[in-house]
């Protein structure tokens, strides 16, 4: 494992949360979908810097945090997209570094963000649903119908 790179790589996804956490909402779209593909290639380059031994398999779950983040933030097809492309990016680093269960690794990993991020979108939609929905009258609330 080369430690070193597996901690640089590590503490280069710092700045992005910071960066998520203090502008939240006011990213715009086109900068998230940039924060989601370079959180997954930071995912992928953990997993490389892991060498195929326990790291590269324990940084792979991190996919599910980048497939959550798409989920709750854009729309269903876009995430899904995202969620695609995270899963050949997935796989390609399990051939990459040549990890002997690569295949069941990558089941669970992409199995579980998948099912996790439609949960989280349908999820959110009920959310959003509910704050925009009054619940007796079935009217839009008033934050709602002030357009």
């Amino acid at each position: 494992m080369n430690a070193a790179g597996w901690a640089i790589n590590s503490a280069l996804g710092l700045p992005t949360a910071v960066v998520l956490w203090i502008a939240g909402k006011r990213v715009p779209v086109f900068a998230l979908h940039a924060l989601l593909v370079i959180g997954a290639g930071t995912v992928a380059l953990g997993m490389v810097f892991g060498d195929g031994g326990a790291a590269a398999v324990a940084t792979s779950f991190f996919f599910v945090w980048v497939a959550l983040y798409a989920f709750w933030f854009l729309n269903l097809r876009v995430a899904l997209v995202h969620l695609l492309l995270d899963a050949l990016l997935f796989a390609t680093i399990l051939f990459v570094v040549e990890l002997q269960a690569g295949p069941a690794v990558w089941l669970l990993v992409a199995g579980t963000a998948s099912v996790v991020g439609v949960v989280v979108a349908l999820m959110h939609r009920q959310l959003m649903h509910a704050t925009t929905i009054a619940p007796l009258r079935r009217l839009p609330t008033r934050l709602c119908s002030t357009s």
